[in-house]
């Protein structure tokens, strides 16, 4: 920003600006001592064209034009009038510098700025790791499986292993139950036990024997 100090008809420059042809949105900034107050206040620019501006405030834009060429110089001086034109003040003129050349644009179409090597890593490195991502996806999916193979022929039985170690002994079993025949004077064979089981039926003896005993011609026994 330029700045340029306003006293009565006197000006002088106290901030300048490296000027370049071209140049846009350059701005100007004024200070004005009493003797201004109440004046209506136009800013006269002088260098590749000149411009008459009529100030609101204590700054303006210098117009593009007058910064169109390179080698001309800019000047900015101010007229100070009052309402019925009895009071004009017309200051001398600021010189604010040389218009240097400024950069222009060739007429080849603008290029992406190439990236950094860092830059290329970081890309790559995100590539290889949605293709690693894919690739285990995919596996997850059993896309990479083969179908199964045949049966292997059954192998050679291996030596025996050594004994192993002798086992616990296991639990008593309970008491078994002891069956007494016994036989009745009648020759009927019976049975006790002693846990209340139920014993085997009576077999009669006699009637056994005498059925094993062949016949004889005078009859039975």
């Amino acid at each position: 920003m330029i700045e340029i100090e306003v006293s009565a008809a006197g000006a002088r420059l106290l901030q300048s600006e490296v000027l370049t042809s071209g140049r846009v949105g350059l701005r100007c900034r004024l200070r004005f001592d009493s003797s201004w107050e109440g004046l209506r206040k136009t800013v006269v620019v002088a260098g590749s064209r000149s411009a008459d501006l009529l100030l609101q405030d204590g700054e303006f834009c210098i117009p593009a034009e007058c910064l169109g060429r390179a080698g001309d110089s800019l000047k900015i001086g101010l007229r100070g009038t009052n309402g019925d034109g009895s009071l004009v003040i017309p200051t001398v003129w600021v010189n604010c510098g040389e218009i240097l050349s400024g950069a222009e644009l060739s007429q080849q179409p603008a290029q992406e700025q190439a990236k950094s090597l860092l830059a290329q890593i970081m890309d790559q490195t995100a590539q290889m790791t949605a293709i690693a991502t894919r690739l285990r996806e995919d596996a997850d999916r059993g896309v990479f499986n083969g179908r199964d193979g045949a049966d292997g022929r059954d192998g050679v039985d291996g030596a025996a292993g050594p004994a192993g170690p002798a086992g616990a002994d296991g639990t008593n079993g309970s008491d078994g139950v002891t069956f007494t025949p016994f036989v009745f004077p009648n020759g009927v064979l019976h049975w006790t036990n002693d846990g209340g089981r139920p014993n085997p039926a009576g077999f009669d003896l006699v009637s056994a024997v005498l059925q094993a005993l062949p016949t004889w011609q005078g009859g039975s026994y």
